[in-house]
């Protein structure tokens, strides 16, 4: 007999019931609801603290009542995820994934209530966190979630339409704003992160192809708005900061141009050739005469009409008391302890402009020094300015818009010129803007709030000469509405491509699933036994194709099943045959048991083995006494009889025989010259 061989059976079969296998599919589907449920849940949890600590620092910042008013919103908000917890121990998942969707939906509405310059990120991600987080926890019930993102767009759309309070523009705030809109980012790419790992486990082809499509356009989209967000504000702020300097510096430009004609207007009016010597009869001598006093208070007088410039000119001797001005009520007046007098007399001098309480109005003096024959200075012409006209000058706003002003300020904060917005004058500006450029006493550029509370970007120059701040200001919106306008068309692009997307991804899904479910059902009715039905093939393409190897792997199927009754009967037929030889095994025992003389018997034996099992020799060997030879007692045919007439004999242990009988085991040799058996 041959060795005996080992057969290795493998099959595939599901796992137990004892839960053993790893599969995820083996954990309970409400299991798993409930556990994105509660993630959910402590996500917003954390997203809506920090929302409170952000406004919370943001109102000591700013002190805006606007911050405290977002962090008490988000407060309800986060006592109204309690409730959705309950519910989740309780083991209502539906119930809690709906409170939790309208607790989202309340934590943006109240930013969106009361801040204003982030509604398109606020709209934006609160759709995406709506969806993201409907898909988690309602991923079967779709039209809840959807109506949910469809409520909170109209809300934003109806709080824009309709200020219920004054809203706080959180874009006047660089940095917060930029942290704000990282935050919700953050959350959007946590939620957007729990939903990739979810759908990895899915089963559905559909839902995995449409969800991985949206994805692929979806993150280019976010990161390409997020950079252009970033950068388009970066530009923008720029751009108009530069646009704001270039007006300042006309500004400036014209002002000192302003202080040329001052000095140039009172040389004019010196440098008639009668003027000076009537001026210096009268600067000399104690008691002029009233004709010399009227030609010159006169000619002072149409000095004034002509400039314009000067709302009063006078004439200081060099003890500083005023001997001629065109306000006859301040001749006589002392000014020897003034700066514009000790200055004016060593050359022209124009005092800083500012506001006087006693006159009730800006006030500023230009000098300049009246000098004898031997060049001597004598007294000083000065002039009391108009202040007007430093009003009109800032008054002009071109390449301001509808919402840019330039204004000026003087170290004490009061207000020198006109507001554009505000009829008030000579009023203290505490904004940003005023209070940096009495600090740095120098030039620069921010975002703040103005006197009306709106937030601006504006620039400032400190006028060492004039020692007064000039402030130029123009809204941020008007000031970045090119840019915002790029921006929404971006949004607005990039939602209509994730909108085509979804759209598209439902049709190539649909078209690769229903394919796939037709094989999947044609396969579950062949395995059922209807083995007549095939695979319709419509397309070439891989789906096709396989239906190509399903639709033979169907017909090989068949044949195999037709060809079973060949097989059933030709294994019947071997065992006809093998019950055959057990008949004849069991006419040799009878013959073995009728017979009783020994050496007859061994001969039978033989005889009826070779015949009833169709060999062409048999040979038995008996062991001597001795057990060291095996000796041939009976063999068949011609061969058998020559070797029993000379004594044939094996050694035990050697030649197939020997062995065999040594160790008491069955042998086979297939060749049988390769292995002796006489």
């Amino acid at each position: 007999m041959p060795e005996e061989g080992k057969v290795t059976l493998s099959s595939s079969h599901p796992a137990d019931e004892t839960g053993r296998s790893a599969s995820p599919q083996t954990e309970r589907p409400d299991e798993e609801q409930r556990a994105t449920v509660k993630w959910v849940l402590r996500t917003s949890a954390l997203g809506v603290a920090l929302v409170i600590g952000l406004n919370v620092v943001l109102y000591f910042y700013t002190g805006a009542w606007q911050m405290l008013a977002v962090a008490a919103g988000e407060t309800l908000v986060m006592l109204s995820l309690i409730p959705a917890h309950r519910l989740t121990r309780r083991g209502k998942l539906d119930a809690a994934s709906h409170w939790t969707i309208f607790s989202l939906m309340l934590a943006f509405g109240v930013a969106e209530l009361f801040h204003a310059g982030i509604t398109l990120y606020l709209l934006a991600s609160g759709v995406l966190i709506i969806l993201t987080a409907g898909n988690l926890v309602l991923r079967s019930k779709w039209g809840a979630w959807l109506a949910a993102t469809g409520l909170f767009a109209i809300y934003t759309w109806a709080v824009n339409q309709v200020e219920l309070f004054p809203r706080f523009d959180v874009s006047s705030l660089e940095t917060p704003y930029f942290l704000m809109i990282g935050l919700v980012a953050l959350l959007v790419l946590t939620g957007l992160w729990r939903l990739i790992q979810t759908y990895r486990r899915t089963q559905s082809i559909r839902l995995r192809l449409s969800f991985s499509s949206v994805v692929m356009v979806l993150l280019p989209v976010v990161v390409i708005g997020v950079v252009l967000f970033v950068v388009g504000s970066q530009n923008g702020r720029q751009q108009a900061v530069k646009q704001l300097e270039s007006v300042a510096m006309i500004k400036e430009a014209e002002i000192n141009s302003w202080v040329d004609s001052l000095h140039k207007d009172l040389d004019s009016i010196l440098g008639v050739s009668q003027v000076t010597p009537r001026v210096l009869v009268l600067l000399q001598t104690p008691d002029p005469p009233d004709s010399q006093e009227f030609w010159v208070r006169s000619h002072l007088q149409r000095g004034v009409e002509q400039s314009v410039r000067f709302e009063e000119l006078f004439l200081i001797n060099d003890q500083g008391q005023t001997v001629i001005s065109t306000d006859i009520r301040r001749e006589g007046g002392d000014h020897s302890d003034q700066l514009y007098f000790r200055e004016g007399l060593k050359g022209f001098y124009l005092q800083p402009p500012g506001y006087f309480r006693v006159e009730g109005q800006v006030s500023a003096i230009a000098a300049r020094p009246i000098v004898g024959p031997d060049g001597q200075a004598l007294g000083i012409l000065a002039g009391r300015i108009n202040p007007t006209t430093l009003s009109e000058i800032m008054g002009e706003r071109a390449w301001l818009g509808e919402t840019g002003e330039v204004y000026l300020v003087d170290r004490n904060h009061i207000l020198l010129t006109a507001l554009r917005f505000d009829e008030s004058r000579y009023i203290p500006l505490n904004t940003e803007g005023v209070n940096a450029a009495i600090a740095r006493l120098g030039s620069g550029s921010l975002s703040y709030q103005d006197y009306r509370g709106e937030p601006v970007i504006g620039v400032y120059r400190w006028l060492p000469h004039l020692q007064i701040a000039l402030v130029a200001k123009q809204d941020r919106s008007e000031a970045l509405s090119t840019t915002n306008s790029m921006l929404r068309v971006v949004s607005y692009v990039g939602l209509a491509a994730v909108a085509a997307t979804v759209v598209a991804s439902l049709f190539v899904s649909q078209s690769l699933a229903r394919p796939l479910a037709a094989l999947t059902e044609t396969a579950t009715q062949i395995a059922a036994g209807d083995l007549v039905l095939s695979a319709s093939v419509e397309r070439q393409d891989e789906i096709g194709r396989l239906a190509h190897a399903f639709n033979s792997m169907t017909a090989q199927l068949r044949s195999l099943i037709g060809n079973l009754e060949q097989r059933v009967d030709e294994r019947t037929r071997a065992l006809e045959q093998r019950s055959a030889l057990l008949e004849a095994s069991a006419e040799v025992a009878r013959a073995a048991s009728s017979i009783l003389d020994a050496h007859q018997l061994i001969q039978e034996v033989v005889e009826l083995i070779r015949e009833r099992f169709d060999l062409y020799y048999v040979g038995l060997f008996l062991t001597d006494e001795a057990g060291e030879w095996a000796v041939l007692r009976a063999g068949t045919g011609e061969a058998g009889q020559a070797m029993l007439a000379r004594g044939h004999r094996i050694k035990v242990g050697q030649g197939m025989i020997g062995w065999s009988i040594e160790r008491g085991r069955a042998r086979i040799a297939l060749e049988a010259g390769e292995d002796a058996v006489r």
